[in-house]
């Protein structure tokens, strides 16, 4: 029995616990337990706070044991909440710019943000880690620092966004032509934002805040490229048309297409096109200008009416005074002028030679009579003058001869030479004139022919202003048998007159009375050829006849100037209404150049017949 006892004290001491240690084990357990209990219980009240954990502060300031509300009220009074904002702003384009604050860089906490991250300390774990959070806050504290890092990705993405409204490609300027308009289209620049140039700026910006600078601006930081502006004087340049009207053409003789006119206003399109938007179309109206003269109208009014006439006479000229005459009326006949164009009658005639058919024929030259090549031609152009008066076109070079003439009256002659002096004028008239110059029976006739567009016309008028007596002058002849005369000038009277042009309208009105010129004419002595004196005979010789010699003086006017007319006459057909004209006359040099003119014709044609009254109508 004691072996079997000591067996079962073997067993216990070998795998057995003895009854201190089980009891320690129980007493261990139990405080585990215990405590186990303790810090679920404990966990349970942390969990159930609705304050902020002891010893937490927020940069500082302390927010322990605070509910929500009464730490953002604190945080809220406190320097973390009345730190001035750091701002970036970009320009990217004229109206386009961008603003970064350093909050929206994740650089600086909001009140909010504060607040929430002290309340979630012990708050954003699992059940056992707010536990151990709280404990730890309780033993050794918190502080929440406000300090952030810069959120690249999100600046970036701003940054983005906003180049994606000033980004854009460019417009081409450019125009269109149309009938009517011209179409601008106002062109603009492209733009590019470098996105990393703008993400520099904002960096740099909103992490030097400690400048104390609250706003920072950049210049732009965009490219731009194109957008070139139209240049509106070369389109004008460019499309201008100056209205043209039909002219007759000499060589087609026929008249010439119309040319309609085109234009705009300038300065108006420039400021349209200003005040407009990029990419903005800017119609601009043509000014459309119809000519005044169409081809069509032109070809049913050609040369329609007879604008002036006058037939001037030769039947006491000499044949080769004739010849010349009939050859210089050859040389104008047919002569066309469009509006604007001038005549020239040494132009048209050219220089009167033997080669061309001209004779020489008598002119004065140094007060002498004298035969030269193309004497007498200046009865076409006195003619030709007369005839530009009445048909009311613009003179624009003119004298008067040295001597009166007998063909036409005083003061509406006009003298030529090759290379001294010439007859001009114009066609002041909105359609072509056409000159009809021939001669018949020993009668020059002028006629202007073109288009009348009123009922207007031309009287001319002429006013003595004084008259130059003239003397008898006697010179021997040793031809002449005693007692024996010959008259070798008949000699007349000079004049100095005054020539008008007066325009009357359809009823008879006088419209104006236009001076012309004052014209002087010499007067030139009478000269009588006498035999030389017979010698007295010797003492005692009778003496068989006698002789007679003497001098006398005398002044010399002849008949009546005509009267001028619309219709017709003796002397010629006058012709219609015309304008005024002319320049002052004045006496002409003696002389002509090589026979090329003369400065008044002798003969019975040159004869002066003029009244010597005051104002006299000129026939």
């Amino acid at each position: 029995m004691a072996n079997n006892r000591n067996k079962e004290k073997g067993k216990q001491g070998a795998g057995g616990m003895s009854r201190g240690a089980k009891l320690a084990v129980i007493i261990g357990c139990s405080a585990v337990g215990a405590m186990l209990a303790i810090f679920v219980a404990f966990g349970v009240y942390v969990s159930g706070r609705d304050t902020v954990f002891p010893n937490v502060t927020v940069d500082g300031i302390d927010v322990s044991g605070m509910s929500y509300d009464v730490a953002h009220n604190t945080l809220l009074n406190s320097d973390l909440a009345t730190t001035q904002e750091i701002r970036a702003t970009v320009e990217l384009t004229g109206d386009v710019s961008l603003t970064v604050t350093d909050r929206d860089a994740g650089l600086a906490y909001s009140v909010n943000g504060a607040a929430d991250a002290a309340w979630q300390v012990g708050r954003d774990g699992n059940f056992i880690t707010n536990t151990l959070s709280f404990f730890k806050c309780l033993l050794s504290g918190h502080d929440v620092v406000t300090d952030a890092q810069f959120d690249e990705t999100g600046v970036r993405e701003m940054i983005a966004q906003a180049a994606l409204t000033a980004d854009h490609g460019e417009i081409d300027s450019g125009y269109e032509i149309t009938d009517t308009q011209v179409v601008l289209t106002k062109g603009t620049a492209g733009y590019t934002v470098d996105q990393d140039a703008v993400y520099d700026y904002i960096y740099n910006t909103l992490t030097s805040g400690v400048s104390g600078e609250t706003d920072q601006f950049s210049e732009a930081v965009t490219s731009e490229h194109g957008g070139d502006s139209v240049d509106i004087q070369a389109i004008y340049d460019q499309i201008y048309v100056e209205p043209q009207n039909s002219i007759y053409d000499k060589e087609t003789q026929a008249p010439t297409q119309e040319v309609t006119g085109v234009s705009f206003d300038v300065q108006a399109a420039q400021r349209e096109y200003d005040a407009a938007s990029p990419g903005e179309e800017i119609a601009i109206d043509l000014t459309i200008t119809e000519p005044e003269v169409t081809a069509a109208a032109l070809e049913e009014m050609l040369f329609r009416d007879q604008l002036s006439s006058k037939m001037t006479t030769m039947y006491s000229s000499s044949s080769n005074r004739v010849n010349n005459i009939t050859l210089a009326a050859a040389a104008i006949n047919g002569t066309i002028l469009n509006p604007g164009e001038e005549f020239s009658f040494n132009g048209v005639v050219g220089e009167r030679t033997t080669a061309k058919g001209y004779k020489p024929a008598g002119a004065y030259v140094s007060g002498e009579t004298v035969d030269q090549v193309g004497g007498g031609i200046c009865q076409v152009s006195s003619t030709l003058y007369y005839c530009t008066l009445k048909a009311n076109l613009e003179v624009t070079d003119r004298r008067n001869h040295m001597y009166s003439v007998s063909y036409l009256p005083l003061g509406f002659d006009a003298t030529v030479n090759w290379g001294t002096i010439d007859y001009k004028f114009k066609n002041n008239q909105d359609y072509p004139i056409k000159i009809v110059a021939y001669v018949q029976d020993r009668e020059l006739y002028v006629e202007i022919w073109g288009t009348k567009v009123d009922d207007t016309y031309v009287e001319l008028q002429y006013s003595t202003v004084d008259t130059i007596g003239y003397e008898v002058i006697e010179e021997i002849d040793e031809s002449l048998a005693p007692g024996e005369t010959k008259v070798k000038t008949s000699g007349h009277g000079g004049y100095v007159v005054d020539s008008y042009l007066l325009l009357y309208d359809g009823d008879g009105e006088l419209i104006n009375r236009t001076y012309l010129a004052r014209d002087t004419y010499r007067s030139q002595n009478r000269v009588i050829l006498v035999a030389p004196p017979v010698e007295e005979p010797e003492e005692g010789e009778e003496t068989g006849g006698e002789t007679e010699t003497g001098t006398e003086t005398g002044t010399e006017t002849g008949g009546e100037a005509g009267t001028d007319g619309q219709g017709g006459e003796s002397s010629g057909t006058e012709g219609e209404a015309g304008t005024e004209t002319g320049n002052t006359g004045g006496e002409t040099g003696a002389g002509g150049d090589s026979g090329q003119g003369e400065q008044t014709e002798t003969g019975t044609d040159t004869e002066t017949a003029q009244d010597s009254e005051n104002v006299q109508p000129a026939a």
